[in-house]
């Protein structure tokens, strides 16, 4: 294995890091990397662990995507100033997804992520996601709490849950006023 399909030239606007297992370290280079056009970060195919953590990320970066990563775990907060875009799919390892403050991010997408119980925004970061307009979970048979969202995410327009079951409801007062599209499906629990 090694490292398939990456920009080396930190000039670029995407760098993909694909099917390595130096994936980790790469990830930790780029934080010491001046790469000031950098705008989208793809990570897929890494069976070694993998630690994310919005240290690592260029503070240029709009988009990250990351998908099939066995062992992939958070160290703490995702919180970053620029980031607009996050998806994270096939990530059975994820438990939990924590975001702190993402002031940009307006699209949230995370799919077949089966282990997947909470999406937990920060204790006392009311309006941490001012920006989020669209919000995608599917496929995660394990998750179970979405509790705090409403209050993170006050502009929140679209929410769409799929294959969810074990989800019941969300707390009363926890979905914001700004909801236009509301679309829930394959979640028998929810009430």
């Amino acid at each position: 294995m090694g490292v398939t399909g990456m920009i080396t030239n930190v000039a670029s606007e995407w760098i993909v890091i694909e099917g390595t297992q130096l994936a980790e370290s790469i990830l930790e280079c780029l934080s010491h990397i001046q790469a000031p056009c950098l705008q989208s970060l793809a990570i897929g195919e890494c069976s070694t662990d993998i630690s994310i953590s919005g240290d690592y990320l260029p503070a240029s970066l709009q988009q990250l995507e990351i998908w099939d990563c066995k062992k992939l775990t958070f160290s703490g907060l995702l919180q970053h100033k620029l980031l607009m875009e996050i998806y994270v799919y096939k990530c059975d390892s994820l438990m939990l997804f924590p975001l702190g403050a993402l002031p940009n991010l307006r699209r949230l997408t995370i799919d077949s992520c089966r282990n997947m119980e909470r999406v937990m925004v920060a204790q006392h970061s009311d309006d941490a996601l001012p920006s989020l307009l669209y919000l995608e979970i599917k496929y995660c048979p394990r998750l179970v709490s979405l509790s705090t969202l409403g209050l993170a995410a006050p502009h929140l327009e679209e929410l769409h849950i799929e294959s969810c079951p074990k989800i019941k409801s969300f707390p009363e007062g926890s979905l914001p006023q700004s909801l236009t599209s509301l679309w829930i499906n394959g979640c028998p629990k929810f009430a």
